[in-house]
C-alpha cells in the first residue's frame, strides 16, 4: 500500500483523511515560523499587550513555557484521556496531536501512555524539536514541519546549497523513526513565490536511505491568509499563476529524482491558475487537489469545531458522549460545504467550480473574516 493510500484509509466513521485532532497547547512555537496562524488566537487569549505583541512567535513560546500553570493554555490530562474513550466508544481508533509544539506539552508522556491504554494510534504534528520524544508506540505517524524562513531567503540558500540543512545529525534520528516503522510525512510550506524551499526538499530525501524514502509522503502547501495578522503574505489566484511554470519544474524534478516517493499538496490550490490539462496532469503526478478532507478539532474547554485555520468559521460544542461526537461531526460535514461555498475571492464568485463544490476556494483560512461566513 502506497503511503497515500494509507493515509486516506476511513477509520470508522470517519472518511478518508479526515481526523480528529486534539489542540493540546495554544499559541506559537520556537520554531518562528513567519505565517503561524496560531500567533494571533494565542495574542486575544492573552489580552495582546504591547509588550506581548511586540515578542516575534519565539519570544512568545517562551513566554507561554515559561508561564505555562499560570495562563493554563494547555489541554489537561483529564480532558484528553475523558476524549480518547469517546473516541473508541465512537469506533474510532486514531487521533492527532496538534497545537504549538505537541511535545512541549509539560504532560505529554502521559498523553501517550493515556492513548496507547485506550488503543488510540496517534499522529503528531511536530516542528521536530524533540525527535526523541517520538519513539513511543502510540505514535504511528509523523508530520514533520521544517521551516528554516526566519533565516531569510539568501542564508536559507547558502545553508541549502552547502547540504547543511537538515542537518545531517538530524536526519540520522529520522532514518531511526522510519527504520521503526514510523509513517512519516514532510510538511514544508512554500513562504513565496521564489519557492527557496525547493533544494531543502531535495536534501531531505537525499539524506533518507533509499529504503525509507518510499515510507516518506511528501505534503507540501502555500501560505494561506492569516486572520488577524493583515501583513502576513499570503497565495492568490494571481500569484498562483505566475509561480505556476516553478511549481510544475520542481514537480518534474522532485518525481525524476525520487520517482518512488509521493507528494501531496497539503492545502488546496486554485485549479483557474492552471490549464485543464496542466491539472489533470499534474493531479497525478504532484498531488493537486481543490478541495481537503477535514480535520474536526477539539480545543480546550471549547469542543469540537473546525480546523485551526478556519477555526471560527463553525462554533466549538462540547461532547460529552460517542452519540455527540458522531453527531456533531455530521452537522459539521454540511457546516463545511456552506464554508466552502464562501467566495475566497471576488474571482471565486460566479465560479461553477465553487457552486458545484468542486472546488473550495484554498484553504478554509481565506473564509475567516469573510461577511458572509457562519
Amino acid at each position: 500500500m502506497g503511503r497515500l493510500a494509507e493515509m486516506r484509509r476511513d477509520n470508522g466513521f470517519l472518511r478518508g483523511d479526515e481526523w480528529v485532532l486534539f489542540q493540546i497547547k495554544e499559541g506559537p512555537c520556537r520554531a518562528n515560523c513567519s505565517y503561524c496562524y496560531e500567533r494571533p488566537v494565542a495574542l486575544k487569549l492573552l489580552g495582546a499587550t504591547p509588550d506581548l505583541t511586540r515578542l516575534d512567535n519565539k519570544q512568545l513560546a517562551h513566554f507561554i513555557a515559561d508561564n505555562n500553570e499560570k495562563l493554563g493554555l494547555e489541554m489537561g490530562l483529564v480532558e484528553i484521556t475523558s476524549y480518547f474513550s469517546i473516541l473508541r466508544q465512537a469506533g474510532i481508533s486514531r487521533a492527532g496531536l496538534i497545537g504549538s509544539e505537541p511535545t512541549s506539552h509539560s504532560q505529554f508522556r502521559e498523553i501517550l501512555e493515556a492513548a496507547f491504554t485506550q488503543g488510540i494510534d496517534l499522529l503528531v504534528y511536530t516542528a521536530g524539536m524533540a525527535l526523541e520524544k517520538l519513539s513511543h508506540p502510540a505514535i504511528k505517524e509523523i508530520v514533520l514541519h521544517l521551516d528554516y524562513s526566519r533565516l531569510g531567503n539568501n542564508r536559507l540558500r547558502q545553508l541549502i546549497r552547502d547540504k547543511t540543512l537538515p542537518p545531517d545529525i538530524y536526519m540520522e534520528k529520522i532514518n531511526r523513526l522510519v527504520n521503526d516503522g514510523k509513517l512519516l510525512d514532510l510538511r514544508i510550506n512554500f513562504t513565496n513565490a521564489e519557492m527557496p524551499e525547493q533544494d531543502l526538499i531535495f536534501n531531505f530525501f537525499e539524506k533518507l536511505t533509499p529504503q525509507n524514502r518510499p515510507n516518506v509522503l511528501f505534503k507540501y502547501s502555500f501560505s494561506t491568509r492569516v486572520d488577524g495578522e493583515p501583513d502576513s503574505e499570503y497565495v492568490t489566484p494571481d500569484s498562483l499563476r505566475e509561480l505556476a511554470p516553478r511549481l510544475k519544474t520542481f514537480i518534474d524534478e522532485f518525481k525524476t529524482r525520487f520517482p518512488t516517493c509521493e507528494m501531496y499538496a497539503e492545502r488546496p490550490l486554485f485549479p483557474c491558475a492552471f490549464s485543464g490539462s496542466d491539472w489533470e496532469t499534474y493531479t497525478e503526478k504532484g498531488g493537486f487537489v481543490a478541495r481537503c478532507f477535514m480535520e474536526y478539532t477539539i480545543y480546550s474547554k471549547k469542543g469540537l469545531a473546525l480546523c485551526p485555520p478556519g477555526r471560527g468559521l463553525a462554533q466549538a460544542t462540547p461532547i460529552t458522549s460517542a452519540t455527540e461526537l458522531l453527531h456533531r461531526i455530521g452537522e459539521l460535514r454540511k457546516e463545511v460545504d456552506d464554508v466552502f461555498k464562501i467566495p475566497s475571492f471576488p474571482e471565486c464568485e460566479p465560479c461553477p467550480h465553487r457552486i458545484a463544490l468542486t472546488c473550495q476556494g484554498g484553504c478554509v483560512g481565506y473564509k475567516m473574516g469573510l461577511k458572509n461566513a457562519p
